[in-house]
């Protein structure tokens, strides 16, 4: 996964409407994904999946930030402006992150969920994966949710992670949620990978 952290510039102060976000020149291969800030906030995040199957290589892309503005008549009117240049250098899978399809993806608070999942190692990576609950910016410490991690030694590629939903979970879709994983060697994070988990979290 690649988390683009976005920061919006409201000149005006008295601006609080939400802002819309959206990939813009990604390759093919690449799914677009969208995101929201709030009104009134400035910060967010829009996260995107790099498949097995993307070549290797440099890519640039950008976000483009969409919102409403009051005009002088007192109507409102949609503006657009687009981010800066990203650019990422994407290298050679050491394993694959996949969510059990089957997996519950709707669950209530108070609620403790198991969720299965595989990461196969790829590319001759034999080193030891470590796997935790991760939102774009944090792991493990998920507003909300308490995650057990998952350590694989040896030829272990299949496993379970619990999930805790608190009281106070948010509610509703939890944007970008995913189980990240960390691959070893000689006892240093070198690889990481991801498996999309779509949690809806409802009363």
């Amino acid at each position: 996964m690649v988390d683009v952290a976005i920061h919006i510039e409201r000149r005006d102060t008295g601006h609080q409407a939400a802002v819309k976000l959206i990939g813009v020149g990604l390759p093919d291969s690449i799914p677009n994904q969208t995101a929201v800030i709030a009104p009134g906030e400035k910060k967010g995040y829009l996260s995107f999946y790099l498949p097995q199957t993307l070549p290797v290589g440099r890519y640039s892309f950008a976000v483009r930030a969409e919102t409403s503005i009051a005009t002088t008549d007192k109507k409102t009117e949609t503006v657009a402006v687009i981010s800066n240049p990203v650019t990422i250098d994407v290298q050679p899978a050491a394993f694959l992150v996949e969510v059990d399809p089957f997996a519950v993806i709707r669950a209530k608070r108070g609620e403790t969920i198991k969720v299965s999942y595989s990461a196969k190692r790829i590319n001759g990576f034999i080193g030891k994966m470590h796997t935790e609950l991760a939102a774009p910016g944090r792991v493990t410490d998920i507003v909300g949710l308490r995650g057990r991690g998952e350590t694989f030694t040896g030829q272990t590629d299949k496993g379970t992670l619990q999930i805790v939903i608190n009281d106070d979970a948010p509610l509703g879709r939890q944007n970008f949620l995913r189980l990240f994983t960390v691959g070893v060697v000689e006892d240093e994070a070198k690889y990481f990978g991801s498996g999309l988990f779509p949690l809806e979290i409802i009363e």
